[in-house]
């Protein structure tokens, strides 16, 4: 079947593109617009689309799997009770390939609740677990390996603000922008295979919840982190109100690493923790790198204080 998009003017536009050496491709998904900005002029206008059509499939894949706002999605499933995090792995053993994407994310999902202390916790919203504060990144990161399976080595994606990238050659360009004028950067960072994401109010409102009111995190942490198990996380959802506190722990919160999930969900954390997210960041690695914007303090020119960590803004 020929795509709606696939019409001399497209193919056109592709070739183009292929000329300039650089093919960009915009999706609406998720309630945010992805990006894929392909580098691969070694590639055919047919493998182009291929690959193109391949990304495009999944993100849309990844919203029927993971989204809280339609009913038949596992996710929503999982929220209302009517699926448990061991019928979901069962599931994906089985074969279903959402299931098994999904306890993978539910997996990486205990990693950062762990790692931020509770910062970080899916499990401790209202209605239920909610993994949207590291879907975006996890799936860009797929999105990816897509690409470089597609003959891609050369990408570029962003999710609503949460970029990954991969190179193997000329490094990729972006900026952190000021939180309080967009139109301002305050960081230009060079990067070939690395993941930055973005959390804080300025461009989406207060959206992200302090999971911790809801419970004591000595009760919501086991000491020995071997021990989070996974009905824990069934457990949590059924003996907790969710919380539906925002967070006032940054403005604005970029981290850069290796790996685009944990970017996105340690982003995300440093919103709720602000400033003490520092002790426990350091305790990530030498691979990790944070910009944080707090919600007070202001320079001698009225301007956000912001504090910088790890080798990626030195």
């Amino acid at each position: 079947m020929t795509r709606p998009d696939a019409t001399p003017a497209a193919v056109e536009a592709v070739i183009e593109a292929k000329r300039r050496g650089r093919f960009v491709h915009a999706e609406d998904v998720w309630s945010t617009t992805v990006v894929f900005d392909i580098d691969a002029p070694h590639l055919s206008v047919q493998e182009l689309f291929a690959a193109r059509d391949a990304v495009v499939a999944f993100v849309h894949h990844v919203d029927e799997v993971f989204s809280t706002y339609k009913p038949h999605s596992l996710v929503s499933q999982l929220r209302e009770g009517h699926l448990t995090e061991d019928d979901i792995e069962a599931m994906g053993v089985a074969g279903n390939r959402g299931a098994a994407e999904l306890t993978q994310v539910i997996r990486l999902c205990r990693k950062a609740l762990i790692a931020t202390r509770g910062a970080f916790d899916p499990w401790g919203v209202e209605g239920g677990f909610d993994p949207s504060g590291l879907v975006k990144g996890w799936a860009s990161g797929v999105a990816l390996d897509i690409l470089r399976s597609h003959g891609v080595r050369r990408a570029f994606v962003n999710s609503g603000g949460d970029v990954a990238t991969m190179s193997d050659g000329e490094a990729w360009s972006t900026g952190i922008t000021d939180p309080d004028d967009t139109s301002r950067i305050v960081k230009t960072l060079d990067l070939r295979t690395f993941a930055i994401a973005t959390s804080g109010t300025y461009e989406r409102g207060d959206h992200v919840v302090d999971p911790r009111p809801s419970a004591g995190l000595a009760d919501a942490l086991p000491l020995d982190p071997s021990a989070v198990t996974p009905g824990v996380a069934v457990d949590r959802r059924t003996q907790r109100v969710g919380s539906t506190i925002k967070a006032q722990g940054a403005r604005s919160a970029t981290v850069v690493g290796p790996d685009p999930a944990l970017a996105d969900a340690y982003a995300t954390a440093l919103c709720v923790d602000g400033l003490q997210s520092i002790e426990w960041f350091r305790e990530l690695g030498d691979e990790w790198s944070l910009y944080i914007v707090p919600v007070e303090g202001r320079d001698e020119h009225g301007r956000r204080t912001a504090y910088r960590f790890g080798t990626a803004f030195n």
